[in-house]
């Protein structure tokens, strides 16, 4: 981590919370790419299109999956699974004001943002977006390529399967399975599995 900067992928707002989190942990930042070169935010550098990371060598820099919802639901993947065809990593994020449990376990390129619990004995999978205020409580086990949208509880034992989106605020109650490539709209309370 010490020799290697980061570079963003993406210019949209995911990317301007995740880059505020760089700030605050005091991250080495490049910029950031996208295919819009009109896309602007802070101070943070653009510096093209995501080709643009193929310039640099992939133990030179971490990566960081700036993609958050998207029309597209598998964006976020392509986009993960592109780069690590290239050798790339992507850098686990966690926001200074989340609750992480010392034994969870974090894939890579996973995101916590800022008021998230995350509790004791659970697994969040690869590339896996973890939002504002989302609440994941005990044994809780989060696939690959998953969007936790803001303000999500997740009770204990709660199983999400991958490329599964969950809408902001949502409610899974105890012991429930989610399957993968669900989508689940905001607001919902979720007491039965979805497989």
């Amino acid at each position: 981590m010490k020799n290697k900067s980061i570079i963003i992928i993406g210019g949209g707002g995911h990317s301007k919370v995740l880059y505020d989190i760089i700030k605050k942990i005091k991250l080495k930042i490049i910029g950031f790419v996208d295919k819009n070169k009109n896309k602007k935010f802070e101070d943070c550098k653009y510096l093209g299109s995501d080709e643009f990371i193929l310039n640099y060598s992939a133990n030179k820099v971490y990566l960081i999956n700036g993609i958050g919802f998207s029309k597209d639901k598998n964006k976020r993947k392509k986009i993960y699974e592109l780069f690590k065809k290239n050798n790339f990593c992507f850098l686990k994020l966690k926001h200074p004001k989340s609750i992480i449990a010392s034994n969870v376990n974090l894939g890579e390129g996973s995101q916590i943002m800022a008021g998230s619990v995350v509790q004791t004995g659970c697994s969040i999978g690869k590339n896996t977006i973890i939002n504002t205020g989302a609440l994941i409580d005990h044994d809780c086990k989060i696939g690959d390529n998953v969007h936790i949208a803001p303000g999500v509880i997740l009770c204990g034992n709660v199983i999400i399967g991958n490329n599964t989106l969950i809408g902001a605020g949502t409610i899974i109650t105890p012991n429930v399975k989610v399957g993968s490539n669900i989508f689940i709209k905001a607001g919902q309370t979720v007491s039965k599995n979805k497989i």
